[in-house]
């Protein structure tokens, strides 16, 4: 993924959660959280780094239509 309103957000793969809520409150080990939840249009989104220093970005789609 490529933020398009964030030019300095690092680039990394996007997984898709049922709740991001869950997921972040049981957030694996070795997982850091780089960016908090946040709304966006249809759910929710985070940024997180794993251990080896990669982004990688969670979402859900629970307010989605």
């Amino acid at each position: 993924m490529v933020d398009a309103t964030d030019p300095d957000a690092p680039p990394g793969p996007v997984f898709s959660v049922a709740s991001l809520a869950d997921f972040h409150a049981a957030l694996p080990s070795g997982l850091t959280v780089v960016d908090e939840p946040a709304e966006i249009p249809g759910g929710f989104m985070a940024a997180y780094r794993d251990p080896g220093g990669t982004t990688i970005y969670v979402l859900d789609q629970t307010t989605d239509a």
